[in-house]
């Protein structure tokens, strides 16, 4: 379609090929108006947006003075006169994992190279959780074996060794992941071997295991950037041919596993009868970097349980590990659903709309070879069904009108629609699931939950019971 003709365009298309000056002269006031009338705006926004650069250079300014007081991991030596930081000379890593639990013992070894006696205070780093059970110091001919003790009276032993002339540690939880040593009176040249005992915990997610460990021992900035007058020397990790890391895990699985791999470092692997040995390939590896270990177990078409004792001096403690079986190879089977509501009068308002809501889409969930069971509750509680019914169009019918009528009002008594709902008479071959769509506001959590573990032990006791009596006669 041909634009439609303008005599506006005609003149300015004239005005531009017969007096080229005068059109230049004249879009370029215009365009100035146009400018001066943006002014205060953009004025406006270019303040905002220096306001915001100025904040973001403050917030990474705040951040990286935060990380260079980030504390030194390894040995910081002091005195009246000088003093050095160093990295361990060697550092030795030995791990058993049991289940979800790994026992690390971590040794590192260091020397006062300055010309007096010193204090030196030795920091390390940890995973999330850890908990620090064991500390060993060795200078020469010197031992101590740490003990777990109130801070106070920690801090009391500390300071008479330090008066008696006795070489002493006070080991105190600075941050989550971080703990502090201190040692007391070490002399000139004399050597110290620092032994931590921890334990960490094995994460699980998404059908693998994972442990790690922070190994950055080194210092975070390089000695011109080091900032105390005080510190004469520094020693860092390339100053020693000597220093190595070594690296030894023992992993308990008692089944095989499809996968075990190490991020970050090389590592051999040698398989024994239900355990794995790893230690690393390299031995110039060096505490640069994290060391985290991954594995999964072989999931077959039936579910697997690993039994694990080992004796603690006090007992005997087990470890019962169970897999479920792969993904693929579990099939959908029937199962009875139990809706338990909360009508309280907290559940006035949009949460008892959220509810019917909920309800109505858990309903839509079921297979016609599922059963199901609405039950209410606030001060009193009511079934629906005396016991639970196919998931046909006719009873999931009557469950719709049931939950149209519910109604927020009265107390929140969860007991009493717990026990109805444990109690209900038992469907053979299905999988019985209890789902309870409540705002949670009740103040007797933990008698609730007791009464849940009740209930739960009683159903298992009365599935056993069967067995258990053939048992009994077999063996009479």
């Amino acid at each position: 379609m041909p634009k439609p003709f303008s005599i506006r365009d005609h003149l300015e298309r004239a005005v531009w090929r017969d007096h080229h000056r005068f059109a230049q002269r004249h879009a370029r006031q215009r365009w100035m108006r146009r400018r001066r009338a943006l002014a205060w705006p953009d004025r406006l926004l270019f303040i905002l947006a220096a306001c915001l650069l100025l904040l973001l250079i403050l917030r990474v300014e705040a951040v990286r003075a935060a990380d260079d007081a980030e504390p030194f991991w390894g040995i910081e030596a002091v005195s009246s006169e000088d003093g050095y930081r160093a990295v361990a000379l060697d550092t030795d890593i030995d791990i058993e994992v049991t289940g979800l639990a790994a026992r690390i013992e971590v040794t590192q070894v260091f020397r006062n190279g300055g010309p007096a006696w010193r204090e030196a205070i030795y920091r390390f780093p940890l995973p999330p959780g850890a908990a620090v059970d064991r500390l060993r110091v060795e200078a020469d001919d010197r031992l101590i074996e740490g003990e777990i003790q109130e801070k106070a009276e920690a801090r009391r032993q500390d300071r008479q060794a330090r008066s008696d002339g006795r070489l002493a540690t006070l080991v105190e939880q600075e941050r989550p992941n971080q703990f502090e040593t201190r040692l007391a009176n070490i002399g000139a040249g004399e050597t110290i071997r620092v032994t931590i005992g921890f334990l960490a915990r094995v994460d699980f997610r998404d059908g693998s295991y994972s442990l790690g460990l922070p190994l950055t021992f080194t210092p975070r900035w390089s000695p011109g950037d080091r900032g105390t007058g005080r510190l004469h020397h520094f020693v860092t990790a390339a100053d020693s041919d000597s220093h190595f890391l070594a690296i030894d895990v023992l992993l308990r699985t008692g089944q095989a596993l499809s996968r075990l791999e190490s991020r970050y470092h090389d590592i051999d692997i040698q398989a024994e009868p239900g355990t794995y040995r790893v230690s690393l390939v390299d031995p110039d590896t060096r505490t640069d970097r994290r060391f985290e270990l991954v594995w999964a177990p072989e999931y077959g078409a039936e579910p697997t349980s690993t039994l694990t004792t080992w004796d603690g001096g006090d007992a005997v403690y087990a470890l019962l590990m169970l897999a479920p079986p792969a993904p693929e190879a579990i099939e959908p089977r029937p199962r009875e659903v139990v809706f338990v509501v909360d009508t309280s009068g907290s559940m006035d308002g949009t949460s008892i709309e959220q509810a019917r809501a909920a309800l109505a889409q858990g309903l839509a969930f079921l297979d016609p070879e599922d059963r199901f069971n609405v039950l209410e509750f606030n001060s009193d509680t009511r079934a629906l069904f005396e016991e639970s019914m196919p998931a046909l169009p006719w009873y999931q019918e009557q469950a719709v009108e049931f939950i149209a009528d519910l109604e927020a009002d009265g107390g929140t008594n969860m007991g009493p629609a717990l026990d109805l709902a444990m109690a209900l008479p038992t469907q053979d071959g299905l999988l019985r699931q209890i789902v309870f769509v409540t705002d949670g506001s009740v103040g007797n959590e933990r008698e609730l939950l007791l009464q849940v573990g009740g209930d739960l032990v009683g159903a298992i006791a009365r599935f056993l019971e069967p067995e258990v009596m053939a048992s009994t006669d077999l063996h009479s």
